[in-house]
């Protein structure tokens, strides 16, 4: 079985999270399946030497990886109609900047054909401290069913999908982890309210139509500065389904024939 890891977004520096990536995410992978790796970063996203070059300690085994710029939000007309649903976070559209350009890289990572090739693909982020081993969660990677995806069963933020990773099998469920961001201004304008990353990923996941499952796995988000963010690893199912219908009861799908 093919298995595609596919880097996206911000960094933040890999040298804080990569052995934890090594030992728990990339070595359990390649004893079980035939593994690429690949990954779409911002250029200004890690240290650097003096020469220009990448550290050593930012470096993955990539079998293909693209370094490029990043766009300025600001000066796309998407991103400006998107304000104007609110700034959720209330810090001056920093987060919901940092979260379309993650959304711009997850998009152009689901294009390499390693991605499409494979018969499932894990989406990372690469500023995760992974806590727990994939070794553990083997038999379910394996019996993963077409259209379906694994994702972490904690951090269901107001209803929404934890979007920090996810093992996604068929194309269906690629496009609708990895092109989300293609119907942010959507979710905007249909559900009134401000973009947020959890529950865009829970938008996304119904508009396409795949299901989802649970993953025992655990990670916590690293700063540039190093700094470990605290994660709520708690489950909450009660909570997290009246926060779910409250969330998706008005949404109508039923206009869309491009999914």
């Amino acid at each position: 079985m093919k298995v595609c890891v596919a880097f996206f977004g911000i960094t933040r520096s890999l040298s804080h999270t990569k052995d934890s990536i090594l030992e728990n995410v990339l070595s359990p992978l390649s004893a079980f399946f035939d593994l690429e790796i690949v990954a779409h970063f911002y250029e200004n996203a890690f240290d650097e030497t003096a020469e220009g070059g990448l550290l050593e300690n930012e470096i993955l085994p990539f079998d293909d990886i693209k370094i490029q710029a990043a766009e300025e939000p600001e000066k796309l007309d998407e991103f400006q109609k998107i304000k104007e649903f609110g700034d959720y976070w209330n810090n001056d559209f920093k987060s919901t900047r940092n979260l379309f350009l993650q959304l711009g890289s997850l998009q152009a990572v689901h294009s390499f054909p390693q991605v499409r090739d494979s018969d499932i693909c894990l989406f990372l982020r690469p500023d995760l401290l992974m806590h727990t081993s994939f070794s553990k969660s083997i038999v379910s990677i394996r019996n993963l069913r077409d259209d379906r995806i694994l994702l972490p069963f904690w951090q269901n933020w107001k209803g929404g999908l934890n979007d920090r990773f996810a093992f996604c099998r068929g194309e269906r469920a690629k496009k609708a982890y990895a092109c989300r961001g293609r119907h942010a201004l959507e979710f905007c304008q249909r559900t009134g309210g401000a973009l947020q990353s959890e529950q865009l990923l829970r938008y996304s996941v119904m508009r396409y139509g795949v299901k989802t499952q649970d993953l025992s796995a655990t990670a916590s988000r690293v700063r540039a500065d190093g700094r470990i963010v605290k994660e709520d690893f708690a489950r909450r199912s009660f909570r997290t389904w009246r926060q779910r219908r409250r969330l998706t009861k008005d949404w109508d799908f039923s206009d869309l024939d491009d999914q």
